[in-house]
């Protein structure tokens, strides 16, 4: 392109002698019309720098409110900081037109509105006691929003109006000057005229280009394909294109965000809610047995055992509730204590199903262990291992009805792996339910049935394996068979 310059500047300048005064004349014209419209363009940035910030103020308030998590406060901060200055610079940039000066100052006004119920929505999440409800905050808000978008827009309007206007004078001041090139052109070579004409006709199609996708940019739709070439033209579609790129990952990343949010939300009010069932069923129970013992006048031996008993039932769901809690916070903390020995799969997994062959048989479930002979110690916390069978084996026997088969088998995927797999012939677990299925609190919609629980041993489990070096994983082919399997490192 700088080659095509030189050429098509080089003869024009053998009538430029003559034509100079003209010549002078009219780019003095350009120039100012271009410094016009270069000035209209700071004062459209600046409008929608003012925009952004409100919005991102916006975004971070209502973030924290759905979220609590103060790094969404970290946009609204910033705006808050910048918004001031910004403002300053529109009313500095339209100062020479009284009604965009006006409306520039109503648009500090109803910014003050915004930022002050973004305060009180704000003060709000934190637990501060304001006089408006949280609904009266967020409506004012909204208001206040609706309104800034209303005088923004029509000050975008009017500069897109005036930009109209001065690109039309720019144009008309361009259009002079092919008459004057025209006649220097003639006076010096013919060939230069055609070669003024491919020039400007190449660059004139790629810059409309480049204009058509700027205004799409700024309207948020997809960029027309960028112009080819690596020059100055090429490299500014380019960084247009990159741009377009950024706002769009933005953009993404902020749904994410809110819907994330949105998520954790619900899943700690169903938290909250479900715990509070949990624990006080074992708690009304150990009280009322034991307010039925210490108010009998003659005990009965059988009587005082079956009600100790389920005093201690009660007990052991209350502490294996707790324990879950502990652990779940200590894995999200990451400061689980693990002690690492080899542990003989031959002696560990016997005892560990004898444990839980009462519970099977009060459903008439059969559990079956193989393979256990068949491969090495493997590198774990031998009490860790446990907890993660009994949750596996438990939700087998949990989930599952009478007749149901439950296998439990040993195989060596590698030399360095040993995997124990829990397999049962229930109803399986369906595709689209999978990837939840390792999510702390959701139980996959049990909890609408009869079957207890909190939907924390599976994650636990998985944790678990994970802080011994090993994984956990499930296959499921729904109506036919379920299989989780945790696969741990071998003792050398």
């Amino acid at each position: 392109m700088r080659v095509k310059g030189l050429v098509v500047v080089a003869i024009p300048l053998i009538a430029l002698g003559v034509i100079t005064a003209v010549l002078y004349n009219g780019q003095r014209s350009i120039n100012e019309e271009q410094e016009a419209a270069a000035e209209i363009a700071r004062v459209r940035s600046q409008i929608q720098t003012v925009l952004t910030l409100l919005l991102n103020a916006e975004t971070g308030v209502r973030g924290y409110d759905l979220s609590e998590d103060r790094d969404f406060l970290e946009p609204y901060e910033v705006a808050f900081d910048r918004l001031p200055e910004a403002l300053t610079n529109l009313e500095t940039l339209t100062g020479d037109d009284p009604e965009q000066l006006a409306r520039a100052q109503h648009v500090r006004f109803l910014t003050g509105r915004k930022l002050e119920a973004l305060a009180g929505i704000r003060g709000t999440a934190f637990g501060e006691v304001n006089t408006p409800t949280q609904e009266e905050l967020l409506a004012e808000d909204q208001r206040a929003m609706d309104l800034l978008r209303e005088e923004l827009e029509t000050m975008q309007s009017v500069e897109e109006a005036a930009l109209d206007q001065r690109l039309d004078a720019l144009r008309e001041a361009r259009a002079s000057q092919p008459y004057v090139l025209g006649i220097a052109i003639a006076l010096g070579l013919a060939g230069g005229l055609f070669a003024m004409w491919l020039f400007t006709t190449g660059i004139s199609h790629r810059v409309k280009r480049l204009e058509e996708s700027a205004r799409r940019l700024a309207k948020g739709e997809p960029l027309l394909e960028r112009p080819p070439g690596s020059d100055e033209v090429g490299r500014l579609a380019q960084a247009l294109q990159d741009a377009s790129d950024l706002l769009n990952d933005r953009e993404q990343k902020l749904v994410a965000a809110k819907e994330t949010a949105e998520l954790a939300s619900s899943a700690k009010s169903e938290f909250l809610s479900r715990t509070s069932h949990e624990l006080r069923t074992p708690l009304t129970a150990i009280r009322g047995l034991a307010m039925t013992l210490h108010s009998m006048d003659d005990l009965d031996t059988d009587l005082v055992r079956e009600s100790l008993g389920r005093i201690v039932h009660a007990s052991e769901n209350l502490t294996r509730l707790l324990n879950d809690f502990l652990d779940i916070s200590r894995i999200e903390a990451g400061v689980l204590d693990v002690e690492i020995e080899p542990v003989a799969l031959q002696k560990l997994l016997p005892g560990t199903i004898d444990l839980m062959a009462p519970q099977a048989r009060e459903k008439g479930i059969a559990i079956e262990l193989s393979g256990e002979d068949s491969v090495p110690p493997v590198l774990a916390d031998p009490q860790r291992v446990e907890q993660i069978l009994f949750n596996l084996v438990g939700n087998a026997i949990k989930y599952n009805s009478e007749g149901a088969q439950i296998e439990v088998s040993c195989t060596t995927p590698n030399d360095d792996r040993v995997r124990i797999c829990v397999s049962d012939n229930g109803a399986g677990i369906e595709a689209d339910k999978l990837p939840r299925l390792f999510t702390p609190y959701d139980r996959l919609g049990a909890e609408r049935t009869a079957v207890k629980g909190l939907g924390l041993g599976l994650p636990i489990a998985k944790s678990l394996a994970e802080f011994m070096n090993g994984e956990l994983g499930v296959e499921s082919v729904p109506g036919m068979k379920t299989t989780f399997w945790v696969e741990l490192p071998a003792a050398a």
